[in-house]
């Protein structure tokens, strides 16, 4: 199925760059943000980078960045690739993780304010555990590409 990606991909890059340089609407968005709000993305639906690989055929698992290179349009994906890798890197998606599971947290109905009652736990005392393992365990994995045996 086609999602119009095609032919369209740097085209793309540059909207998700226009709306990161903007002035007075900055916003980091990321390409998987971009493709889940249908409002932005233009396309009337909720999609998700597999729609984006089935598309162009990349396997995430084994295509390469030569192969990608080779193409004009997957090349503005290396780009994107890259940004969302050094995103990780940084630990900025973490951050973004622990905000959501911040407003999650509050939103929680672990209280009895909601009607007028006392509070009878508090947010507060399980959400910095909460929030240091997130930040903990969120993506140092990921920053191993591979593991490499020495042999004495």
């Amino acid at each position: 199925m086609s999602h119009g990606f095609k032919g369209n991909m740097r085209k793309i890059v540059g909207e998700l760059d226009a709306m990161r340089g903007d002035s007075k609407m900055c916003r980091d968005i990321t390409l998987r943000q971009y493709l889940a709000d249908p409002k932005i993305n233009g396309r009337g639906s909720e999609l998700q980078p597999q729609h984006l690989y089935s598309e162009f055929g990349i396997n995430p698992k084994v295509t390469t960045v030569k192969e990608m290179m080779a193409d004009d349009d997957l090349k503005w994906l290396v780009y994107e690739f890259a940004r969302a890798g050094i995103r990780n890197g940084m630990g900025l998606s973490a951050r973004d993780e622990l905000a959501a599971l911040r407003k999650a947290v509050r939103s929680m109905a672990i209280t009895g304010q909601q009607g007028g009652g006392s509070r009878w736990i508090s947010p507060e005392i399980f959400l910095d555990p909460v929030q240091r393992g997130a930040i903990q365990a969120a993506f140092y994995n990921e920053l191993i590409i591979r593991e490499i045996n020495v042999v004495n």
